[in-house]
This record gives structure tokens, C-alpha cells and sequence, in this order.
């Protein structure tokens, strides 16, 4: 099933079809990992011999392995059903082991014209199971076909969030995904909120005239996705992250056609869709790990002022 793209050609929707897909399952396993917990994990001594302590660091170190081990196997098994309907094999890279080498491993498949899926956990895994606080940790998707667009997911604890370069939907309370367009609601903007990264505090002078209900975060991902896409905070600085990282960039730029993302340190227009994508995609395919900071708004005149108040690049 094909449908016309912004690029002017026909673009295949496969991508979007395994990031909805995956997300869904991934949103559900979080919430049973925070909510259906209750006890103890009961492992399995001859999988994960006893540690020589059982202190409450060495439950929580378990607790947040098994965590992980679960969204893995989990998105694994998502990906073999898929990979079966459609006649092909995805390749899941998981949120464990060194950024470098994760990014290289995507970056091969994309010149090797394979399928692929990356995994990441951005936040404190550990934070979100013991305080329940979906601001603490998100889930971010990207997915590859052998030929482009590149699509994303973000999942956190209240949402899953997808998108490509054409369209974005939301996963409903009611677990139906609903397409987000022009006509979709958006909840009433709070006027003077702000969040930004924790590294900006020694700038907040700049900030505080107009927005004095600044919020401090030290992970922006996970609460610019709470207070930006799914509640009422105008305007957002995301830090600087790897790319892997940061599929908010592209589910942003496709929410609804209504947010801005554009870059703090440059005099450019907010990104398109297909532009997110392709900052992405690039990012990924040269091997380049950090991209730049961002600004989330509302509206390209929100954010075109915040990046003027910053005046220079978030460090």
C-alpha cells in the first residue's frame, strides 16, 4: 500500500505500520512493569546466579535488567510476528551496550538496504519504576525500511506517539490509535511555562520575564513529551542528545501540524516533517551521534522568541 509524500514520489507506509505496532506493545509492557509490579521479581537462579549482597541497590539494579530485558523481548516478539505478515526480517538493536556501537550497527543496515529497529530508553529507567513519574523515563523508535521514510515512535508511561514524514497519530485512552490532524483538540496553552534544560538554570534571567513558571529538567525528552505534546506547556528547549535517542524530534514536527521544532542556534523556519525526518536519517547514515539543540513551541512565533532570548546554543 503506497500513498504520495511531501517529496514529491510515492512513499511506502510499511515504516510506520512497525513503529505503531511496536510502540503499542512497548506502552503496555511499561505500564505493567510500573503498575503490575507489586512483588518482588521472582528470577530465576539458574538464568541470574544470586548476588553475593541483597541489599536494595542490588534489587533495583535486578529490577531495572529484568526492565529492559522485557521491553526487549518484548518489541522482539512484535517484530517476528510482523516480520512473518510481511515477508521479511527485522533487525531490533536494544537500548543495552555502547551508543557508538548501536549507532554503527543502524547505520549498516541502512547502507545495507536492510529493515531496521532501534530501541532506546532515554531518562532514569530506575526513576520511573520507583516513582511512578512519567517524566522520569520514555521509550524512543526509530525505524528503518530498505527505502525511506524513516518513521518514530515515542512511549512513555501516559502515551505512545507515532509519525512519519506524512502524518502522526496518538494512541487513545481508549487503546485506539487516533490520526492527529489541523482539526484535533489541543488542550489550552499554560501561559508562562516553560520547560528547559537543567543547564540552562544559570540563564533563567533571560527567560523569566515572560516565562516565570520555568521548569528545570535534567531529562527534556521525557517531560517535553508529557508537558508539550500531551499537555499544556507552550514551549520547550530539548538538549542536545543522540540521535538515537531522539525520535521526539520527528513525532514534534508531525503532532498534529501545529508545534514548531526548530534549531536554537540557526535563523531557519521550523522543520517540516519530512525535514525532521531527514535531519534524522542523516544523522544516522553519516555516523554523526549528537544532535543539536532544539526548540518545541506551539507555534513558529513562540519559538522563533525563545530562541531569540537564548540567543546562543544550549551547553
Amino acid at each position: 500500500m503506497m500513498r504520495p509524500g511531501p517529496c514529491g514520489h510515492q512513499q511506502p507506509i510499511a515504516s510506520l505500520r512497525v513503529a505503531t505496532v511496536v510502540s503499542q506493545a512497548l506502552f503496555a509492557e511499561l505500564r505493567n512493569l510500573v503498575h503490575g509490579t507489586r512483588r518482588p521479581i521472582k528470577s530465576d537462579p539458574r538464568a541470574h546466579p544470586p548476588a553475593v549482597s541483597f541489599g536494595a541497590e542490588s534489587f533495583w539494579g535486578e529490577r531495572v535488567a529484568h526492565a529492559r530485558g522485557r521491553l526487549f523481548r518484548v518489541a522482539e516478539a512484535e517484530l517476528a510476528q510482523l516480520g512473518a505478515d510481511m515477508g521479511m526480517s527485522f533487525f531490533l538493536i536494544g537500548a543495552e551496550g555502547d551508543p557508538a556501537e548501536r549507532l554503527e550497527d543502524f547505520r549498516s543496515r541502512i547502507l545495507e538496504g536492510r529493515p531496521g529497529v532501534s530501541l532506546s530508553v532515554t531518562g532514569d529507567l530506575e526513576k520511573l519504576l520507583a516513582h511512578g513519574n512519567p517524566r522520569a523515563a520514555s521509550i524512543s523508535v526509530l525505524v528503518w525500511m530498505p527505502s525511506p521514510p524513516l518513521a518514530a515512535a515515542t512511549v512513555t508511561l501516559e502515551s505512545a506517539l507515532t509519525a512519519d514524514c506524512d502524518s502522526a497519530y496518538r494512541l487513545s485512552a481508549l487503546g485506539e490509535w487516533e490520526q492527529l490532524t489541523e482539526d484535533t483538540p489541543v488542550a489550552a496553552a499554560g501561559e508562562g511555562h516553560l520547560v528547559v534544560p537543567g543547564s540552562l538554570m544559570t540563564r533563567a534571567h533571560l527567560l523569566k520575564d515572560e516565562y516565570p513558571k520555568i521548569s528545570y529538567e535534567d531529562e527534556t525528552t521525557s517531560a517535553i513529551i508529557q508537558a508539550v505534546l500531551n499537555h499544556s506547556v507552550p514551549v520547550a528547549i530539548h538538549a542536545s542528545g543522540h540521535v538515537l535517542d531522539s525520535a521526539i524530534l520527528l513525532v514534534a514536527a508531525a503532532h498534529t501540524y501545529k508545534l514548531a521544532v526548530r534549531l536554537c542556534d540557526a535563523r531557519v523556519t521550523p522543520m517540516t516533517p519530512w525535514e525532521a525526518s531527514k535531519l534524522l536519517f542523516r544523522a544516522i547514515k553519516e555516523g554523526k551521534p549528537t544532535l543539536p539543540d532544539v526548540v518545541i513551541a506551539r507555534d513558529k512565533a513562540t519559538a522563533e522568541r525563545i530562541a531569540g532570548l537564548i540567543g546562543t546554543p544550549v551547553r
